[in-house]
């Protein structure tokens, strides 16, 4: 039987977050697990990123490895939260990333593991980076990848979660040379050169408000992120998302799927037309289904080409919407 302990760990002087851990696995996968901006690199016990503090409890080695800790430190309570486990409830101090300017650039060479067809002109690309250097990111956030002499930068479409595997939404496009070789000539196997993050299109964890999440056409990667990250972050704000799209938008019931994770949630597919799909959006915004819904006590995710993202956001702000809580990613 698999046995699961408690796992706090101190934020700051005020607070705390608790998650749950087995003995099967470590302290750094299920605080990640957890939605937590935990420091690490390697995953396997060589870097010393993960380098946490004991403060309460016990604890027990999971995996070998060369630990770059001191006997000191190690007997200071210092640990690795990628090679331990809990064997007791525990308290611990561990580095975090509070923002992303504390976040390094990295520079990563990933594998293709898969890309498939999600419609006509969309691929799902998903990369995996290498243990020892796995990708860490925030929720929104986007990187540049290159293969050969090609090179676009792509909004993440996973959840920080799981750096060692990130997924993109690619759509094909004439100007876009690595797109055209992801749907002419890229296999699976082939090393593809992540850079980044970069953008601040990011959620903020401490808003107990309404959350407004806007993807218009091919908006939906960063939104996806961030509605990922959310439930693993386990908030309990209601959540409304808008999706603006001439046709039925990929990963449609992915998104109604939604429903069953989260107890507040409204989805709603709103057909665009040649011109007025801002206007239809607003119209959708001020007489939403949940009738308790005010828009002045939310907060708004935009996802959207730079003149709708531009036009929607002054027409929220002429219906007195805070500028601050408007959060846009331009396409």
């Amino acid at each position: 039987m698999t046995v699961i302990h408690t796992v706090t760990l101190n934020i700051d002087k005020e607070a705390t977050k608790s998650f749950e851990c087995s003995e099967r696995e470590s302290i750094l996968h299920a605080g990640l697990r957890a939605g937590l901006p935990m420091r690490y690199k390697c995953t396997n016990g060589t870097c010393g990123e993960c380098r946490s503090r004991l403060i309460n409890g016990r604890l027990q080695r999971l995996q070998p490895a060369d630990s770059p800790l001191s006997q000191l430190e190690r007997e200071s309570g210092w640990f690795l939260s990628c090679t331990h486990t809990p064997k007791t409830t525990l308290e611990i101090n561990a580095p975090l990333f509070t923002d992303s300017v504390q976040i390094p650039h990295q520079t990563v060479h990933a594998k293709v593991k898969k890309i498939e067809q999600l419609q006509p002109g969309l691929a799902q690309l998903i990369l995996r980076t290498p243990r020892s250097n796995t990708f860490q990111f925030l929720a929104g956030q986007d990187v540049v990848l290159s293969h050969l002499s090609a090179e676009h930068r792509y909004p993440i479409a996973s959840c920080p979660c799981n750096g060692m595997e990130l997924e993109f939404h690619i759509h094909q496009r004439a100007h876009d040379r690595f797109s055209q070789l992801l749907f002419s000539s890229l296999k699976r196997g082939e090393r593809i050169t992540i850079n980044g993050p970069r953008g601040h299109f990011l959620l903020d964890e401490r808003s107990n408000r309404h959350l407004i999440f806007i993807a218009w056409e091919r908006g939906f990667a960063p939104i996806r992120s961030l509605i990922d990250h959310f439930i693993s972050l386990e908030m309990d704000n209601p959540v409304s998302l808008y999706r603006v799209s001439s046709e039925r938008p990929y990963l449609h019931n992915h998104a109604k799927s939604w429903h069953a994770v989260l107890e507040q949630f409204d989805y709603q597919w709103i057909k665009s037309k040649t011109d007025g799909s801002t206007r239809q959006l607003i119209t959708q915004l001020t007489n939403p289904p949940q009738r308790n819904l005010s828009l002045s006590s939310a907060d708004f995710y935009i996802a959207a080409p730079a003149e709708q993202l531009i036009e929607l956001s002054e027409q929220l702000i002429t219906l007195g919407i805070d500028e601050s809580k408007l959060h846009g990613s331009p396409l």
